[in-house]
């Protein structure tokens, strides 16, 4: 009975988590719109989510803390969005070569005032849609200053694209493997494109910048 409630007041804590409220801050605020029991029920679903062995959420959680344990060696705090992108960067690469992270396409978010990167995963496993599909749903609900989309991918080196569908570059034998970077700021005035080739043995990745990437790149996908 108390299912949507509880699904809205845990997405409403994980809301306040990006934006780096401390926890009297965001009680007061779940106060306003949720009673005590529904509060509590969210915040031990979102706590089993993340250690039931069940739970569908828990493997990624682990990858997550683990890419962003290994980044706190080298983590540098968030002033503008210039070092929000850079630390995207950074941090996604530490992805890219854990074995488990790599597969992972995640959606790094800026929110001003909040020293660190908040980090939302695209655990949707629909083989005929691209991670890109949900971008839109993640930055429009949790309303970020800026984002910054990483992922895997496949580009072809002889591409006609409009003769392909999703799915088809990665089945090229023609096509490289490359981690591709794309964001904005909430005012749609600081677009980011970033494209690396990958190069070496999984683990050890390098990363070569591919030269004019995302050039003018426009898509209905990105928000």
């Amino acid at each position: 009975m108390n299912k949507d409630k509880v699904v809205a007041c845990a997405n409403e804590v994980q809301n306040h988590m990006f934006r780096g409220l401390d926890a009297d801050e965001s009680r007061e605020i779940l106060e306003k719109s949720f009673d005590k029991d529904t509060i509590m029920m969210a915040m031990e679903m979102i706590k089993q989510a993340r250690i039931h062995d069940d739970s569908p959420y828990k493997q990624v959680s682990e990858i997550i803390t683990r890419c962003m344990g290994e980044l706190g060696k080298q983590e540098e705090d968030i002033v503008d969005v210039d070092s929000f992108y850079k630390l995207a960067e950074k941090a996604y690469k530490v992805f890219m070569n854990d074995k488990e992270g790599r597969a992972i396409p995640v959606v790094f978010m800026y929110i001003k005032g909040n020293k660190k990167l908040g980090v939302c995963p695209i655990t949707e496993g629909d083989p005929n849609k691209s991670p890109m599909d949900y971008l839109k749903q993640v930055v429009y609900t949790a309303k970020p200053d800026a984002y910054c989309f990483c992922a895997e991918a496949s580009m072809s080196k002889d591409l006609e694209k409009s003769q392909y569908k999703y799915g088809d570059i990665q089945n090229d034998p023609d096509s490289v493997d490359v981690m591709v970077m794309t964001g904005n700021e909430k005012n749609g005035n600081s677009p980011f494109n970033k494209g690396f080739e990958l190069v070496g043995k999984e683990g050890k990745l390098k990363f070569k910048e591919i030269k004019d990437y995302g050039e003018n790149m426009e898509s209905d996908k990105t928000p």
